[in-house]
C-alpha cells in the first residue's frame, strides 16, 4: 500500500515538472523590450551580455539579431525588417561602388555613397533639429559639433561596462557551479558556453574601443524632397560631419549575426536537456536563476542610460558665402552623390551616363556662351574634353534653391572642348534618341509617331518597351555659335569624348531637321533648344558658385 502511494505521488510530480518545462519553453518566445534594447547595444556592450543571461525572451532577441545583421537590400524582402532594427542601423542601399575624389592638396580618399530610406534614430534626431530650406531660399550649411564632455563621459561609462561584465561573469560561474553540484553537467555546459560567446563578443567590442560613445567615422548628409528627372525638388537640408553610430560597424553586425545562431542553438540545447528525466531540484534551481537574471536584466535596463540619445544637439550654421574651402568640397561631393542617385532613377539608365563627369569637374574656368566659329565651313572638327550632364546640373540647381525641376533640366548639359586657345566650357543642349524603331504607329490617329516624348515608350518596337535605354542609343548635341548658328553632331552609342565632326546649321536648318522627326525625340523647333541652353546657362552659374 505504501509502495503504491509513493508511485502515484512520484508520477504526479513528474507530470508537473513536464508542464513547467513546457511553460518555460513558451517564455523563450515572449518578447521583452528590456532584452531587445540591451541586446542591440543601447546601453553598451555589457548590455549585450545581460540581455542573454536568461533564456526568457531570447527568441525575440534572435529575431532582432537577424534583422540588424541582414543587409538593407535583403532585410525587407525576407520579412525581418522592423522599426527597432531601423532605429539602430537604419535602412540604406549602396548607391555605387566607392569612387576616388582628389581635392586640392588632398590625397585620394575612397568615399561611399548611399541612398538612405530610413535613418537610424540617432541620426534622425540630429536631422530633426535642423530647419529645412524651401525652394528660393539661400543655401544653408549645418555642421555637427561633438559634445566637448563626450570623452569624459565615455570614460565613466567604459569603467561601468567593465564592472558589469565582471559581475555577469561571477553570476554565471555561480549558476554553472550550482547546476554542476546538483548533477546537471550538460545544463551547466549549455549555460556557460552561451554566456561565454556573448561575454567574448562584449569584451572584443571593449578592447577595440567600439563602445557606445566612440565614433567610427563621420558622414555628410543631404536630405529632403529630392529632385528627379520628372519632379521638382522641395525642401532640403545639408548636414556635415555627423559621427556615425558605432553600431554601424561590421563588428557589431557580425556579432549580431553569430549571436542569432548561438541563441537558437542555446534554446534547442536547453530544452533537449530539460526534456530528459531531470531532478525536480535541478529544474527549480535552473528556473530560479532564470527569474533572477530576468529581474536583474530589467533593473539594469531602467538604471542605465541610453548614451546615443542626444537631448541637446550641437549644430553650427553658416550661410554659403561664409563656408570654408574644405566644407565646400564636402558639399560638392554630396552634389555628385545626388547626381548619381538621379542616374539610378533616370529613364535613360546608368549606361547612358558613363562618360559624364561624376567625381570632379575640370575645364569650367573658362565658360563661353558660344563656340567661336572662324570660317563658313559646313563641317567643323571639334575635340571634346568632357561633358557635365543634366543630373549634375539639376542636383546643383536644387541644392541652391532653384524652383525649376528635373524636367526643365532634362536635356541640359555643359560641353567642355579643347581649342587652340585652351579649354572652354559652353552651356549646350543634348538629347538621347534611339535608333529608328521598326514601327511607331499611333493607333488612335493612324499615323506614324515621330516626335516621341521624353522617356517615352514604343507602342511596337524591336527592343522592348523603353525607347532610350540600352546599347543601341546615341547622344545628339547642339552647341550654340555666333550669328544664330549651331554645331550639331551625334555620338557613337553614348561615347562623346574625342574628336567629332559637327555640322554647322542655322536656326531655320535646325527647325527643319527637328520638324522632320527623323531623330525620334520630342523637340520640334529651335526655340525649344534655345530654352534648354538657357536652363544649362542657369545651372552653370550655380555650378560655378559651388566650385568657387
Amino acid at each position: 500500500m505504501d509502495n503504491s502511494t509513493e508511485s502515484i505521488s512520484g508520477l504526479g510530480f513528474f507530470n508537473l515538472g513536464n508542464g513547467l518545462i513546457e511553460i518555460a519553453a513558451l517564455t523563450s518566445l515572449i518578447g521583452s523590450t528590456a532584452a531587445e534594447s540591451l541586446a542591440l547595444g543601447d546601453k553598451g556592450p555589457a548590455g549585450l551580455v545581460w540581455a542573454t543571461m536568461t533564456i526568457f525572451g531570447v527568441m525575440s532577441i534572435v529575431t532582432l539579431f537577424t534583422a540588424t545583421a541582414t543587409p538593407g537590400w535583403l532585410r525587407d524582402s525576407v520579412g525581418v525588417r522592423g522599426a527597432k532594427s531601423d532605429a539602430v542601423v537604419g535602412l540604406s542601399l549602396d548607391l555605387s561602388k566607392s569612387f576616388k575624389y582628389r581635392g586640392r592638396g588632398e590625397a585620394a580618399n575612397a568615399l561611399e555613397r548611399r541612398e538612405v530610406y530610413v535613418f537610424d534614430q540617432r541620426t534622425a534626431n540630429i536631422l530633426n533639429a535642423i530647419s529645412p530650406s524651401i525652394p528660393g531660399e539661400d543655401l544653408q550649411i549645418y555642421s555637427f559639433i561633438q559634445d566637448p564632455w563626450r570623452q569624459k563621459t565615455a570614460s565613466y561609462h567604459s569603467r561601468l561596462d567593465w564592472i558589469l561584465l565582471g559581475l555577469s561573469g561571477a553570476a554565471k560561474l555561480i549558476e554553472s557551479f550550482v547546476l554542476w553540484r546538483y548533477g546537471a553537467l550538460m545544463l551547466a555546459l549549455v549555460t556557460i558556453l552561451s554566456w561565454l560567446f556573448f561575454f567574448s563578443a562584449a569584451l572584443t567590442l571593449q578592447l577595440y574601443d567600439l563602445r557606445r560613445h566612440a565614433p567610427i567615422s563621420k558622414i555628410d548628409i543631404v536630405t529632403g524632397s529630392l529632385p528627379t528627372c520628372s519632379t521638382v525638388g522641395g525642401t532640403r537640408k545639408i548636414l556635415l560631419g555627423v559621427t556615425k553610430s558605432t553600431r554601424q560597424h561590421v563588428l557589431w553586425k557580425t556579432i549580431w549575426g553569430l549571436g542569432g545562431i548561438v541563441g537558437v542553438i542555446t534554446v534547442i540545447a536547453t530544452y533537449l536537456v530539460l526534456a530528459h528525466p531531470t531532478s525536480t531540484n535541478v529544474f527549480f534551481i535552473w528556473t530560479g536563476f532564470q527569474l533572477l537574471w530576468l529581474a536583474l536584466r530589467s533593473t539594469l535596463f531602467y538604471l542605465l542610460s541610453d548614451r546615443e540619445k542626444q537631448d541637446h544637439v550641437g549644430l553650427e550654421y553658416k550661410p554659403w558665402p561664409k563656408v570654408g574651402p574644405q566644407e565646400r568640397a564636402r558639399v560638392c561631393r554630396l552634389v555628385f552623390a545626388l547626381s548619381k542617385y538621379q542616374q539610378h532613377l533616370h529613364p535613360r539608365g546608368l549606361l547612358s551616363y558613363t562618360e559624364d563627369m561624376e567625381s570632379s569637374v575640370e575645364g569650367l574656368h573658362n565658360v563661353r556662351s558660344e563656340y567661336p566659329l572662324s570660317s563658313n565651313e559646313e563641317i567643323v572638327s571639334i575635340s571634346v574634353h568632357g561633358v557635365i550632364g543634366d543630373t549634375l546640373l539639376a542636383s546643383t540647381s536644387w541644392v541652391f534653391g532653384s524652383k525649376r525641376g528635373g524636367h526643365d533640366f532634362y536635356d541640359t548639359c555643359i560641353i567642355i572642348l579643347n581649342t587652340p586657345d585652351g579649354t572652354i566650357a559652353i552651356p549646350a543642349a543634348r538629347a538621347l534618341p534611339s535608333k529608328p524603331p521598326q514601327e511607331t504607329l499611333d493607333f488612335e490617329l493612324g499615323v506614324q509617331t515621330t516626335h516621341l516624348p521624353r522617356g517615352g515608350l514604343l507602342p511596337l518596337g524591336s527592343r522592348g518597351n523603353f525607347l532610350n535605354i540600352g546599347i543601341d542609343v546615341q547622344w545628339c548635341y547642339w552647341i550654340p555659335c555666333s550669328e544664330g548658328r549651331w554645331l550639331f553632331f551625334m555620338t557613337e552609342q553614348t561615347k562623346v569624348k574625342g574628336t567629332r565632326n559637327a555640322s554647322v546649321l542655322s536656326d531655320q536648318q535646325m527647325t527643319d531637321k527637328l520638324e522632320r522627326g527623323k531623330i525620334f525625340i520630342s523637340l520640334k523647333h529651335v526655340g525649344e533648344v534655345k530654352e534648354i541652353v538657357e536652363n544649362s546657362t542657369l545651372a552653370c552659374g550655380f555650378l560655378l558658385e559651388l566650385l568657387k
